[in-house]
């Protein structure tokens, strides 16, 4: 019998040996899975480095995208443009020029379709050339292309291969070499010979004269606006100054001026300003070219503008009755770039002389904010009135804001009658009222430039009552009295060139104002019994132009 010890000796390695077989046996199974993950690694590894090393394919610069997309600008469907599905390609190679009448003959050979070329297609190109007609007479020039062609096809078939044309030869005759589909065939004879052609009612029919409707983009009537700057002094040697701005934005009477120019002497056309419409009927070019002068119209004058105006009143404080510093302001404006930054050379030739500068904001806040903080320093800030404005280029927007007040204007004589009695009999005294009407009128002009930069002109004309005068005669109960204004009126042309965003800050218009209060009850019988007080007004506009749309 084996003893305690050797049993488990024994035990010992039967263990060791169950373990060992079970572990190659488990890394007999690994082994292909692990070796075929290595090789797919590898081959992928090679890929990717002969992918790496073969050159690169040019980028193309032209790529044909197949995505439906919608613009913004519609394209109208010239239905009459398609053709029969069934004609192939086209092949015309006929030697020599030849006329528009063999070229119809031709065309309607090789394809089995009618080909039709109007009067109007057969006629000399010369005659429709836009202005007044210099042309020879239609017969005239007719025997002379005649003559012409017939000189030159005896000419070709005596072997000339090249000859310099005549320009009526050359616009009324053409050469047939082309291989490719039926309607480039049909562009490229309307493009040589300057016609259009249609296909309608199974035939080609080409045109030189066509008849078309252009839409205006533009409301009807006109706009006529003025601005006017008047100054004077009296005295025998007084002098006076004035300057006038009319504006007349009648866009329907300068196409009526215009479209004569572009059209020939058979060409027709009738400006319709109630719908919007010019109707057109001359030669393709004639109307193409009226077509271009109307677009640039609709696209000009459709730009949209938006101008935010505010008007703000600075009741100035007693240390400031002097005026704004405005000095002061273009220099804190200057020292401020991360803020706001001044455009041009401001007019700041002391406080009471008209200016105008202009601000641009870099932080995207509000001009009007920056203002009013630095205004405060001089007064008392309120806004006066303020609104936004939307207009389109070279339209000009009128804005007022009136303030009307009755007064006393005169006193007429009482009317006496004698009775029968020989009596006199006195009637009452008649009033005649009068209104005063103060207030400011704005007239803003604005013209888009190049570069999304605004050609601002502003017309203003400021009114205020600064006192309301009492003239009185007679005394006790016979005593009348009649009120004269008083008024301050300031006027200002303005006119800069801004930035879309930028702030035009108009100044100069300084007023007093006094006001007169009674202290006791005893109606001037007391010295010192009125108390007079003073006051000084400054008025501020700010105009800042954005375009729509951009």
């Amino acid at each position: 019998m084996m003893n305690s010890h050797a049993v488990n000796s024994l035990r010992t390695t039967l263990h060791a040996v169950l373990i060992a077989s079970l572990v190659s046996g488990c890394a007999s199974s690994f082994d292909p899975t692990i070796k075929a993950g290595h090789e797919e690694n590898k081959e992928r590894s090679a890929l990717a480095q002969n992918s790496l090393r073969q050159a690169q394919n040019a980028v193309p610069l032209v790529s044909e995208d197949h995505t439906l997309r919608f613009t913004q600008k519609s394209i109208p469907f010239v239905r009459s443009a398609m053709l029969p599905t069934h004609i192939g390609n086209i092949t015309l190679r006929v030697p020599g020029r030849h006329n528009l009448s063999t070229v119809a003959d031709l065309i309607s050979n090789a394809t089995g379709l009618p080909v039709i070329m109007t009067a109007d297609a057969l006629q000399d190109p010369a005659s429709y050339t836009p202005g007044k007609s210099t042309a020879t007479p239609t017969g005239t020039a007719n025997k002379d292309v005649a003559h012409e062609e017939a000189i030159y096809t005896s000419l070709m078939a005596a072997g000339a291969s090249r000859l310099a044309l005549s320009d009526q030869v050359a616009q009324n005759t053409i050469e047939l070499n082309y291989s490719g589909s039926l309607s480039g065939l049909l562009n490229q004879v309307a493009a040589k010979t300057r016609l259009r052609w249609t296909y309608e009612d199974d035939r080609i029919v080409f045109r030189r004269v066509i008849t078309r409707s252009i839409l205006v983009k533009s409301l009807p009537g006109s706009i006529k606006s003025s601005g006017t700057l008047t100054m004077s002094s009296g005295g025998t040697n007084g002098g006076s100054l004035s300057i006038n701005s009319d504006t007349d934005t009648d866009f329907w009477s300068a196409l009526e001026k215009t479209i004569p120019l572009l059209v020939s002497p058979q060409g027709q056309f009738i400006v319709d300003a109630r719908v919007g419409l010019i109707t057109v009927r001359d030669a393709i070019d004639n109307v193409q070219a009226i077509e271009k002068l109307v677009e640039l119209q609709n696209a000009l004058f459709l730009r949209q503008i938006s101008m935010n105006v505010e008007v703000l009143q600075v009741d100035l404080s007693l240390e400031h009755q002097s005026g704004i510093d405005w000095n002061y302001i273009s220099d804190t404006l200057a020292k401020t770039n991360s803020v706001v930054s001044l455009t041009g050379a401001p007019v700041l030739v002391g406080t009471s002389t008209p200016g105008a500068f202009g601000i641009k904001m870099n932080n995207g806040g509000q001009t009007s904010q920056i203002m009013l903080k630095m205004l405060e320093k001089f007064g008392r800030v309120s806004t006066a009135y303020s609104s936004v404005l939307t207009t389109v280029n070279r339209q000009s927007v009128p804005v007022g804001v009136l303030n009307t007040l009755s007064y006393l204007k005169s006193i007429t004589p009482a009317p006496i009658s004698t009775m029968s009695s020989g009596s006199a009999l006195s009637g009452g005294v008649g009033l005649v009222p009068g209104e005063i009407t103060t207030g400011f009128s704005l007239n803003l002009l604005p013209m888009v430039l190049d570069s999304n930069r605004v050609l601002l002109q502003c017309s203003i004309s400021i009114s205020s009552l600064r006192e309301l005068a009492k003239f009185s005669t007679g005394s006790g109960d016979a005593i009348q009295s009649v009120q004269q204004p008083n008024i301050d009126t300031f006027a200002s042309l303005q006119r800069m060139t801004l930035n879309s965003g930028e702030t035009m800050v108009i100044m100069g218009f300084e007023r007093d104002e006094s006001r007169t209060s009674q202290t006791d009850v005893v109606r001037n019988s007391v010295p010192g019994s009125r108390l007079t007080s003073s006051n000084k007004k400054s008025t501020i506009i700010l105009v800042t132009p954005r375009l729509l749309g951009v």
